[in-house]
């Protein structure tokens, strides 16, 4: 017989999250890494951290807006906010900011290759190897982009306006780059149009159509 996955929600969390929902969560030096923000006030932010999962502390740092999401890597925690703004720390207690000159909503943070990777909902994509330093990257025609690494490359989930000024006739591609900076789509006259999601793990893909799923 299968195993079951047996999940619980620890009574100070339960407290914790009264009126509030988390967005993110990162792992890295020892800690867990909770991310988000209030209900009822936009620049209410939440930010929890645990040793082992059940056990969790608020951060008492002012954000200064919702926390978007968290990615770790090369020994850094670096947390994005709707304040277009970059968080960084080591340890998760103590956090320097450095504004973000990005155009559209922030959506999401992830790390490989030695460089953090933030997308949201424009048509460029923002990587740093500190968490500081920002660089812009644009994608042509794209208008939406979601991003992961897997495999030694990150991987996009993007919204294309293939029509530009003729109407509205979007399509859904899947983009890939080894450094986060150039990007390509990924085999153009393979990929099922309409990707709504998408995993990879060991150049295997799983990706998911409004009513199908492709391997």
């Amino acid at each position: 017989s299968s195993a079951k996955l047996t999940l619980s929600q620890p009574p100070t969390t339960q407290q914790l999250l009264v009126g509030h929902v988390l967005r993110g969560i990162a792992y890295g030096n020892g800690v867990y890494l909770a991310v988000g923000g209030s209900h009822q006030m936009w620049n209410k932010s939440l930010m929890l951290l645990s040793k082992d999962g059940t056990q969790w502390t608020p951060v008492d740092q002012n954000f200064n807006g919702h926390l978007v999401d968290v990615a770790y890597g090369n020994g850094l925690f670096v947390v994005i906010s709707d304040n277009r703004e970059a968080w960084t720390s080591t340890d998760g207690n103590t956090w320097t900011a450095s504004p973000l000159k990005f155009q559209g909503d922030l959506q999401g943070i992830t790390y490989g290759q030695k460089t953090f990777v933030l997308y949201g909902s424009s048509n460029h994509l923002m990587s740093s190897q500190d968490g500081k330093s920002w660089s812009n990257h644009s994608l042509q025609k794209v208008t939406q982009a979601r991003v992961n690494f897997s495999n030694n490359r990150f991987f996009g989930s993007t919204i294309q306006n293939l029509c530009q000024n003729q109407g509205s006739c979007n399509t859904y591609s899947l983009l890939h780059s080894h450094q986060g900076k150039k990007w390509a789509i990924l085999n153009p006259s393979e990929q099922p149009r309409l990707v709504r999601g998408f995993h990879s793990h060991q150049d295997k893909f799983v990706v998911l159509q409004p009513k199908q799923i492709y391997l």
